[in-house]
């Protein structure tokens, strides 16, 4: 009878390598998958079951189509997901969506995902595990949603040079947007001064996330249901 061979690790590992790369898995989300499913943060440090445990996940989704050139990330790392969570929260400030958890920016990440190349109908189901075009898409459907419920942010992640050198942050303009609508619901007097232009970037979050309560609290007593804009079409 012959003996079972041993697991080569060394070609386990290269295929959970090989696997990631193909799956769009980077640095950070390569790591917290491995962590995930692995329970450590490096092949090295895996046992053949690990490494097992791991294949398995990676295998349970298709590979990216590399056969056409990806899109340019918007940016990497944490500071693109930072982004994409600050798009989220910036609907949320403006009433646009009922639930600002990660939860559920997960649940659109997973809608705006499922249908990319190579997913084969299953969306990325993490927030770490965001990476490439992947996370690019992302960005770019909470930025069009943005500017869809809210024209006049412009670029709703990017400041604007005014002229003589001033330049306004995206947070103004949010900031702006939600004085407006607070006025549209009666919250507030028009013609009120929307921000203060001595605010750093701290007290801007802090304005943000007061009005934003004061117009959910409106919302709910006028029994409006997000998101806000459906209710606000046709007010000036």
């Amino acid at each position: 009878m012959t003996a079972r061979r041993a697991p080569d690790r060394r070609k386990m590992i290269a295929a959970v390598h090989a696997a990631a790369k193909a799956r769009g898995l980077f640095d950070d989300a390569y790591r917290a998958m491995l962590r995930a499913h692995g329970g450590v943060e490096s092949c090295r440090d895996m046992g053949v079951r690990q490494l097992m445990a791991v294949l398995d996940h990676l295998n349970g989704h298709a590979p990216r189509d590399t056969g056409r050139r990806p899109a340019r990330p918007i940016a990497k790392g944490p500071d693109a997901l930072a982004k994409a969570r600050a798009l989220w929260l910036d609907l949320w400030v403006l009433g646009e969506v009922s639930d600002a958890s990660e939860s559920a920016l997960e649940a659109y990440v997973i809608r705006m995902t499922k249908g990319a190349p190579g997913q084969g109908g299953q969306g990325v189901a993490r927030l770490e595990w965001l990476a490439g075009d992947h996370l690019d898409r992302v960005i770019r459907g909470l930025r069009g949603w943005l500017g869809r419920v809210a024209p006049a942010l412009g670029r709703p992640d990017r400041p604007v040079d005014h002229p003589g050198g001033q330049r306004e942050q995206p947070k103004v303009r949010v900031a702006r947007e939600q004085a407006r609508r607070l006025v549209a619901l009666g919250v507030e007097p028009a013609g009120q001064a929307p921000v203060p232009s001595d605010l750093d970037n701290a007290a801007l979050d802090r304005l943000l996330a007061a009005r934003g309560q004061r117009l959910r609290d409106a919302m709910d007593a006028a029994g409006i249901a997000a998101p806000l804009s459906r209710h606000l079409q046709g007010c000036p």
